[in-house]
């Protein structure tokens, strides 16, 4: 009897101790529907299927020395409008940015977009491994069927200062990046060449 009890203890603290890990689920397959290592016009096909119009290739906003392109698009991701920038490498798709920005001063669709995101966040991927008050960062996930580590970034800001003749830019901005796969793309070498 002492010895089933004592099983019992032992199975209801293991129980304890790994029930917050086993609710939720194994890292992103990918970011806006498009899946990780996904070829530009497979992005293509998916960004279209979801109404995202193309907008190009991105080549004033980031400065990337490591041989990634990155091409733009323009639609509605959970109930937001904005801009989805995709990542490449070796025609790979390896990282996924979702952003927009006002000018209204309030921030109010920021904030509530920030929100939106970090409760559909939490709830597939538990709590940030880091946070303030206007950002939370996962890192560590883990993407599924793959040892591939996740970070998850999530932010925004409120501007009410003017600038000129109107306000200066709220912005919020998510962002998924398969890091683990960018390092094997990056040592496969820029379009299968050494770096």
């Amino acid at each position: 009897m002492k010895r089933q009890a004592s099983i019992l203890a032992t199975l209801f603290c293991f129980l304890i101790v790994s029930c917050p890990y086993s609710g939720y689920a194994a890292g992103p397959d990918g970011f806006a529907n498009v899946p990780w290592g996904a070829s530009k016009s497979q992005v293509d096909q998916a960004m279209a299927q979801q109404g995202f119009s193309p907008e190009g290739e991105v080549t004033h906003h980031y400065v990337i020395n490591d041989g990634s392109i990155v091409f733009s698009y323009y639609g509605t991701l959970a109930s937001a409008v904005g801009h989805v920038q995709l990542f490449f490498l070796n025609g790979a798709f390896y990282d996924g940015y979702f952003n927009f920005h006002d000018e209204d001063g309030v921030g109010t669709k920021e904030v509530r977009a920030y929100q939106q995101f970090l409760a559909v966040i939490q709830s597939k991927y538990g709590p940030p491994a880091q946070s303030g008050p206007n950002f939370s960062i996962w890192r560590g996930l883990q993407a599924p069927a793959s040892s591939d580590t996740i970070a998850i970034r999530l932010s925004y800001s409120v501007e009410s200062s003017r600038c000129g003749g109107g306000f200066c830019s709220s912005s919020f901005s998510v962002s998924y990046s398969n890091e683990g796969l960018k390092q094997r793309l990056l040592a496969a070498g820029v379009n299968g060449k050494g770096l």
